[in-house]
């Protein structure tokens, strides 16, 4: 059963490239989301010491360490913390941790809150 999203939920948004950033954030604050914008996954794993989020959105392919690796270290901290994943580069070598989904770009508004809905078990729009 999908339920309404009434409280406010917390994104992690982790994506190196500034403009991708940007766009998601908007989206995800349309969206009804807090969001707490990093540009590295260093910075992602710091973020979550301070507090807890509501979902993890990362890009896959970024210098510093791919989102694949990122959220397993995340999961480590926070187990069952849902993660989005996207990524502009279409991939065999896919290594989603479980409760997760993979969205390609380009993405819509609609396709961003399908999949968080789906994640989260409520209705998001």
């Amino acid at each position: 059963m999908v339920r309404h999203m009434t409280v406010r939920r917390t994104a992690l948004l982790v994506d190196d490239d500034r403009q991708v950033r940007w766009t998601l954030a908007m989206l995800l604050e349309d969206l009804g989301f807090q969001v707490k914008e990093v540009e590295r996954p260093s910075e992602a794993v710091s973020a979550l010491e301070g507090g807890t989020f509501d979902v993890l959105v990362t890009d896959i392919v970024m210098p510093e360490m791919d989102g694949w690796r990122l959220a397993e270290i995340i999961r480590e901290k926070q187990p069952s913390l849902p993660v989005l994943y996207v990524s502009g580069f279409s991939s065999e070598n896919t290594r989603p941790v479980e409760r997760s989904r993979i969205l390609w770009k380009p993405f819509t508004q609609a396709g961003v809150a399908a999949a968080l809905s789906e994640l989260l078990n409520v209705l998001v729009r």
